[in-house]
């Protein structure tokens, strides 16, 4: 991968922290890192995301937010496209992920999001590292991977995941915590927008609770 790439592979957020602040009794000189690992639509400015990365902020995590350029423009509906899509991605994050000093971080949480859940347990693996981890509607694919997470959140009809027996046991055996919005889609939205404002309320306070036991 060339230079250019490799600083493509993590997106620059003009308004977002270059390094931790302090949040309520957290040590200010703890050093914390929030990866985003975004979806092939759904980037780092849609709502799970966007509100992941700022409670992590407001925890004193630096944030750093993955980029994926130049896939496949069909990748959601061609089989071969996806696969290369999930392929350029993984290189892509791989690369990125490559030049940061995991071990000079106290924590290290990752947050993923559909084919970025993947990528992210994938790289635990690859590289032998742990991490905590949220998986924001995980794909089946995501559980062929050793590494676990701490949660998952899965919605039941979920077109990428259709398989919701599959999550359940996926989860258990791993002791994801799991959970589940009947009726949800793959961004975790039933199309109720009260009920879809609710759901990611309660989403954000429990992605909150994590980040309470980490700092």
């Amino acid at each position: 991968m060339s230079g250019k790439e490799q600083e493509s592979a993590f997106r620059q957020d003009p308004n977002s922290q270059n390094h931790p602040t302090q949040h309520g009794k957290s040590d200010p000189a703890t050093r914390c890192l929030t990866i985003l690992f975004p979806g092939l639509g759904y980037t780092c400015d849609k709502p799970l995301l966007y509100y992941s990365a700022k409670l992590a902020e407001k925890h004193g995590f630096s944030v750093r937010r993955l980029n994926y350029t130049d896939l496949p423009a069909n990748a959601k509906k061609d089989p071969a496209a996806l696969k290369t899509a999930i392929s350029s991605a993984t290189s892509q994050s791989f690369a990125a992920l490559d030049q940061i000093d995991w071990f000079s971080y106290d924590h290290i949480l990752l947050i993923a999001k559909s084919i970025g859940t993947q990528i992210a347990c994938a790289y635990l693996d690859a590289r032998h590292l742990s991490a905590s981890a949220i998986l924001l509607t995980p794909l089946e694919e995501t559980f062929r991977c050793a590494s676990g997470a701490d949660l998952a959140f899965h919605g039941t009809r979920d077109p990428w995941a259709p398989d919701s027996d599959a999550i359940r046991e996926a989860c258990r055996k791993k002791g994801i915590r799991l959970l589940e919005y009947e009726d949800a889609n793959h961004s975790l939205e039933t199309g109720n927008i009260d009920l879809d404002i609710l759901h990611l309320r309660e989403i954000m306070q429990e992605i909150n609770t994590l980040m309470d036991t980490l700092v």
